[in-house]
C-alpha cells in the first residue's frame, strides 16, 4: 500500500515494475517497487523514509519442482529501485506467485510505471500456492496445495 512513483520523477525511470512469466504448471512473477516504508540501513547505520522492495522467486535446490518466495529489500532509492539490496527468504515450498495489475478497466500480467504514463495501478491482486505435505499414515505422505489470494488497493 505504500507503493508510489515520485512527482518529479523522470518519465523513463522505473519505480514499479512487475514480469510475468509462466513455467511448468504456475506463474513465476516479479514485482518491484519504491515504497513509502520505513527502513534501516545496517551499512551507513541510518534509517530511510522510502526503500525498494521486491518480491520474486527463486529455484528451491532440495525441491526442484518448488521455489523459494524472496523479498528484496533496498533501504534508499538509487538510479535503478529494480535491482540491489538484500533478499530474505519468505517461504520455501511456493508452487506458483501471480501479480495482475488493474488500470480501472481491466486486470493486466504486467505493469511498467514508464509505459502507463508515470501511473501506478488502482489495485494489485496476489495469488500464491504452496506445496504442503500433509502426513496421512506413517509410510504415506501426500501434498496439498493451499491457495492465498488477495487484492491490495494503491493509493491514488
Amino acid at each position: 500500500r505504500g507503493a508510489f512513483v515520485p512527482h518529479d520523477a523522470p518519465a523513463d525511470k522505473e519505480f514499479f515494475v512487475s514480469k510475468s512469466v509462466t513455467a511448468g504448471v504456475g506463474n513465476i512473477d516479479r514485482l518491484d517497487f519504491v515504497s513509502s516504508r520505513n527502513s534501516y540501513d545496517d551499512e551507513r547505520e541510518c534509517e530511510s523514509d522510502v526503500t525498494e522492495l521486491g518480491y520474486q522467486l527463486l529455484p528451491n535446490y532440495e525441491e526442484t519442482s518448488l521455489y523459494r518466495l524472496m523479498r528484496r529489500e533496498d533501504p534508499f532509492i538509487d538510479d535503478k529501485p529494480t535491482t540491489g539490496g538484500s533478499l530474505a527468504q519468505l517461504h520455501d515450498r511456493v508452487k506458483s506467485v501471480k501479480f495482475e495489475f488493474f488500470d480501472g478497466q481491466e486486470w493486466l500480467p504486467e505493469w511498467n510505471n514508464t509505459k502507463k504514463s508515470g501511473k501506478l495501478p488502482e489495485a494489485v491482486r496476489v495469488e500464491i500456492i504452496l506445496s504442503m505435505p500433509q502426513l496421512g499414515s506413517i509410510s504415506d505422505v501426500e501434498e496439498y496445495e493451499p491457495t492465498f489470494s488477495t487484492t491490495i488497493s494503491l493509493p491514488r
